[in-house]
């Protein structure tokens, strides 16, 4: 596979891993759910309430159904033609599940880094439209 199309792939899969991830984790969309399955199960409820925990099961899941070949397992010399299609393909699948998980958690920190961001500037500016408002009306002074 051509290195641009596999990094495409890799980018995408990672923000289809990032979006499922926080929808499920974070939205009022799956609130309800979330509540209903961490009574029914601790371990269940930990995994729903947790971004790295629920983003890698989603990369098991969208590596198993896309297939991307992302990681190239070489073949063993010691082993049989039968084992080592079978342990290739399983090497595979999980260094594709893992990469998937890895690019949803990348995508996880660059938009909560950007989300920050915005906070403390939407903060800064509500500071500013305060001083702005308070010179207005007593003036430079502050009488």
């Amino acid at each position: 596979m051509q290195v641009p199309w596999m990094f495409a792939r890799f980018v995408f899969l990672g923000a289809i891993d990032h979006q499922i991830t926080l929808i499920v984790v974070e939205s009022l969309l799956f609130r309800g759910f979330r509540e209903w399955i961490a009574t029914r199960s601790r371990w269940l409820g930990e995994l729903t309430h947790c971004h790295v925990c629920f983003g890698m099961w989603v990369g098991f899941l969208l590596a198993l159904v896309f297939r991307p070949r992302l990681v190239e397992v070489p073949p063993l010399a010691w082993a049989s033609p039968g084992f080592n299609r079978r342990y290739r393909a399983l090497a595979t699948f999980a260094g594709d599940s893992f990469a998937i998980a890895l690019g949803g958690r990348i995508f996880n920190e660059l938009l909560g880094l950007l989300r920050r961001e915005v906070a403390v500037t939407e903060e800064e500016k509500e500071l500013l439209e305060e001083e702005i408002e308070q010179l207005e009306r007593f003036g430079p002074s502050g009488r």
